[in-house]
């Protein structure tokens, strides 16, 4: 029952008790945040890469009637089947702030990378991405050069490379799809 009065212990009826909450994570140092958390959405396949090891991601349907609910454990990527858009996503990792968003569909979406140089860490996720010196007209035709860093492509129906694609000594490059 509430307590009814106006006592030393009437607002701990009314306060989350943090040592009763098995969600409530503790942390052993100040908390870090997730850099670059990138994700794609497209029919019904969630590619989510957190670019941090030994990671959870909850995924739920906040509208209730078809209730949809999964948990998994994941180092940096994983694919996950039956999400739609406006389903909520928490990433979340001892000793990191979560991470939360509405997904949204990412759908058609084409990535054509041209006449570009890399010099960070970069993950690149789409439904298709195309990479050389003349893959699309919208951008001036130019080499794409990974100069340093770890460049990751995913793409959900292929990663297509052309000519004129250079990887420079101490940088990295990895496609999955």
């Amino acid at each position: 029952p509430l307590c009814s009065s106006y006592d030393a212990e009437r607002y701990i009826h009314f306060a989350l008790n943090p040592l009763g909450d098995p969600e409530m994570p503790v942390y052993l140092s100040t908390p870090k945040s997730f850099d670059g958390i990138v994700y794609s959405l497209y029919n019904g396949k969630l590619i989510l890469d957190a670019n941090a090891d030994s990671c959870k991601v909850c995924v739920m349907d906040p509208n209730g009637g078809n209730i949809y609910y999964h948990v998994e454990t994941f180092n940096s990527y994983t694919e996950i089947n039956g999400v739609q858009p406006g389903y909520l996503v928490c990433v979340s990792k001892q000793d990191y702030i979560p991470w939360t968003a509405t997904l949204a569909n990412t759908g058609s979406n084409i990535i054509y990378i041209q006449n570009e140089t890399y010099t960070n860490n970069t993950t690149i996720v789409a439904k298709e991405v195309f990479v050389g010196n003349d893959v699309t007209t919208t951008k001036p035709n130019g080499s794409v050069v990974i100069q340093n860093g770890n460049v990751s492509i995913r793409g959900i129906d292929g990663v297509t490379i052309k000519n004129d694609f250079e990887v420079k000594s101490g940088a990295t490059f990895e496609v999955r799809e």
